[in-house]
């Protein structure tokens, strides 16, 4: 197996198909730990930019080390990579790197860094690299691909910066989900439901359009309290109203059983009695073991 650090030197200095690369360099009026909130989520970030889902697979190997493949597809282009693990220095760079088996381009890297200026702001210069696997990858790359990318990537940047100032609730504005028929009539009639409880407190409206426009990044696992903060509301009314929702079928209920070491769901049940004794989380190679304390 390859290391992160090998495959990433070997991006920088090895000898591969010529790289294309491109800087882009924003102004912000915030500071470098304002606006690394924003630009370092780089999950929201890439959905927003209209970036494909993916789904990532983790391989074990027998060292006890991880790889993580992802897969996608862009159009009719079926996608498959290695995830190299983001390098970052909190509140000042981070790099992301993405190795190709399939698809036209053989080699992205995105590196962001934030520095400050002498009024209290900051300037990001966003350098993106790619190397293309074939010729079409050699024409995307002489074409429309850098324009594309600094076109989108500036956007989100002041997009950010707006955010950042208080002029915008939310980071990035995403594209307009396309909603099933009868959609929108369904939350309708979902919000007088709720409404009609003691449990609403006039806010299953405003919870309705938010799901319906949110990016589906924050819909995965919605946190009530970060709302109420959001909205300016009182923050035991908004989960009241959340709990109802679930009573309604406009929510689902999960409980995820935590990894201790990088806090995320190994695994997420719809009742208590499915939470497994126990897991073994393998991107932190350590067992987890279910605690209702």
């Amino acid at each position: 197996m390859v290391t992160s650090r090998w495959l990433n030197d070997w991006f920088e200095n090895g000898p591969m198909v010529k790289v294309s690369s491109r800087t882009f360099v924003w102004w912000f009026d915030q500071p470098p730990e304002v606006m690394w909130q924003a630009l370092a989520d780089t999950a929201r970030f890439n959905e927003a930019a209209g970036l494909p889902k993916h789904e990532i697979e983790e391989i074990a190997e027998p060292d006890g080390s991880m790889r993580f493949i992802g897969r996608a597809r862009k159009a009719i282009f079926e996608l498959e990579w290695e995830e190299i693990p983001v390098e970052w220095v909190d509140q000042d760079w981070f790099r992301h790197l993405r190795v190709f088996n399939k698809g036209s381009i053989a080699t992205i890297c995105a590196t962001l860094r934030l520095e400050g200026d002498d009024q209290g702001g900051s300037i990001g210069h966003y350098l993106l690299k790619a190397s293309p696997a074939n010729f079409l990858g050699k024409v995307i790359l002489a074409t429309g691909f850098f324009p594309a990318a600094k076109k989108t990537f500036t956007k989100l940047a002041y997009s950010a910066r707006d955010w950042a100032a208080g002029e915008r609730q939310t980071v990035f504005e995403p594209p307009p989900p396309t909603l099933p028929r009868g959609a929108r009539d369904r939350a309708t009639s979902l919000v007088d439901r709720i409404e009609a409880t003691h449990n609403g407190h006039g806010l299953a409206r405003r919870l309705a359009d938010w799901l319906m426009a949110a990016q589906e990044f924050d819909l995965m696992r919605i946190r009530p309290l970060v709302l109420a903060e959001r909205w300016g509301e009182e923050g035991r009314h908004v989960i009241e109203c959340c709990l109802q929702a679930v009573r309604e079928g406009m929510l689902e209920l999960r409980w995820d059983l935590l990894c201790p070491r990088c806090r995320s769901a190994k695994f997420s049940v719809t009742s208590l009695d499915r939470i497994p004794e126990g897991a073994h989380r393998n991107s932190c190679n350590i067992e987890c073991d279910r605690d209702f304390a």
